[in-house]
């Protein structure tokens, strides 16, 4: 990365500037032991260890498992971050600042519509969120539509997920609508959102955070989503499964031109069932990279 170039050059200046400060006789005949002392000084300076951390900066002096982190943004295949979010915690440094695994194998609390409320205000007065503009008929959800779900959670063991509040038929809008969706442009903005929330929310947050090459006016916009409503409950599986493998029952239906934010049952469903989508869909893992994240 570009830090890491810059602190080697500064280090090499040193070690040039340390060898040209002694008269040219000793340049020319001082033993190798002086230059294995200047190189032992090198080695030991503050600029050195922030070149071998690669700019993680954001890793305190003592978060010993944050500094030995390979994970982070360094040589490998993180060093390909692009410059919207190479610096500071990836996701996963994140996630043990947080403590999340604190959180697995418990059930998780349920946000009232004041919690969601509040998610969306910390997100509005973060002020880091992207300013995206979408194309004409980007949800064709009518004014005042309400998605017909209710939180809740499993018999199954996943933990929290989404219902139906009653019985819809294939092809019936479960959900639309723009308003509560969130969006990042760099990691840095994503990172400072996550920063103003507690643990548990943090955690959720991460946990239902995605990224997505998002259709806007001038064709597509790489973002970081998050969905701030119940819906971001909804839990995965593939549209189609095995025999006796529970399967999506909302998404955009074959043969359906589907506004971006929309979703429309894709078999009858029954007052009570789950509502499943199939993340595949519209998740693309592979851009949390680029974000340096």
């Amino acid at each position: 990365g570009q830090l890491r170039r810059t602190t080697k050059n500064k280090a090499g200046t040193f070690l040039f500037l340390s060898m040209s400060a002694l008269p040219a006789t000793m340049r020319r005949t001082a033993p190798s032991c002086l230059s294995w002392f200047l190189l032992s000084l090198l080695l030991s300076s503050p600029h050195f260890a922030v070149a071998e951390n690669d700019g993680s900066s954001s890793c305190s002096s003592s978060d010993q498992e944050c500094s030995r982190d390979n994970d982070g943004i360094g040589e490998g295949s993180r060093g390909r971050a692009s410059r919207r979010g190479r610096r500071g915690p990836t996701l996963r440094q994140l996630e043990r600042q947080r403590k999340c695994n604190a959180h697995d194998g418990g059930e998780r609390p349920l946000y009232t519509d004041e919690d969601w409320e509040r998610l969306r205000r910390l997100y509005r007065e973060a002020g880091v969120g992207a300013t995206v503009e979408f194309p004409e008929g980007a949800s064709a959800a009518p004014p005042g539509f309400v998605p017909p779900m209710v939180a809740g959670q499993t018999a199954d063991g996943k933990g929290r997920g989404v219902f139906a509040t009653r019985d819809i038929a294939k092809g019936e809008m479960t959900y639309g609508g723009m308003d509560n969706y969130a969006y990042f442009s760099t990691g840095e903005a994503y990172r400072t959102f996550i920063g103003a929330l507690s643990d548990a929310e943090a955690c959720d947050v991460m946990m239902w955070s995605w990224t997505q090459r998002v259709p806007v006016k001038q064709g597509f916009e790489k973002l970081i989503v998050i969905l701030l409503d119940s819906n971001s409950l909804q839990n995965d599986a593939p549209r189609n499964g095995r025999k006796g493998q529970q399967v999506a029952n909302t998404g955009c239906p074959a043969g359906k031109e589907c506004a971006w934010f929309d979703e429309y049952a894709l078999i009858d469903i029954r007052e009570g069932d789950e509502f499943l989508c199939d993340y595949v869909e519209f998740a693309e893992s592979d851009l949390w990279e680029e974000f340096g994240l």
